[in-house]
């Protein structure tokens, strides 16, 4: 049972998808769009994963709606297969940070899929470090190294001034709008708007 639900990467990434949004239904081509999978490939995985009955599949006309199947008897277990893998993102950042040297950091923000609501897709651990002057150097690739030997997962950090930060707000700059809306303090007071 298990190497029909999880035989690929694209029936995983299909699974992800379909169990975060259990009330939403997809055509195929629709699915393909949004997870960005060719239709040639998210086809048949989607054909696979209706004969294993995780996903139902209803003809609406000449086209199939699918949904996730909440009945089917891996369906919370699976589910809860992907909340732990987001979690273990989470705690691998947490970590990272408590192991970074904070002389100049004012704060750090965690963003990407690992805190955005929705369908969580691993990745690199992006992390928005605001460094309390705008001349500080930093090199923290020795701790980026160790993470990705010890956890096999890659640290994005991007560094930027208290100063620039607000500076970008104020031009309404559509990423740092994006970090702030959907970040998550790491390190810091919230109040790291305010003059350093």
């Amino acid at each position: 049972m298990l190497e029909k639900v999880f035989g690929s990467k694209t029936k995983v990434i299909i699974l992800r998808e379909l169990s975060s949004h259990p009330d939403m239904q997809f055509t195929v081509r629709d699915l393909s769009r949004t997870l960005n999978i060719p239709y040639g490939s998210a086809h048949p995985a989607v054909m696979s994963l209706i004969r294993s009955r995780l996903i139902k599949a209803r003809k609406v006309g000449r086209t199939n709606i699918i949904n996730y199947n909440v009945s089917h008897l891996l369906s919370d277990q699976v589910r809860v297969l992907f909340e732990q893998e987001k979690s273990v993102h989470l705690s691998i950042a947490r970590k990272f940070v408590k192991e970074l040297d904070k002389k100049g950091v004012k704060n750090v923000l965690l963003f990407g899929s690992t805190v955005r609501k929705g369908a969580f897709e691993p990745g690199d651990i992006d992390l928005l470090i605001i460094l309390k002057k705008a001349s500080s150097k930093r090199n923290d690739s020795k701790l980026i190294d160790r993470f990705l030997i010890d956890h096999d997962t890659i640290i994005s950090p991007i560094y930027i001034s208290g100063s620039e930060m607000r500076e970008r707000i104020k031009r309404y700059d559509g990423f740092i709008l994006r970090v702030v809306d959907e970040g998550l303090m790491l390190y810091g007071e919230e109040e790291w708007l305010k003059a350093s």
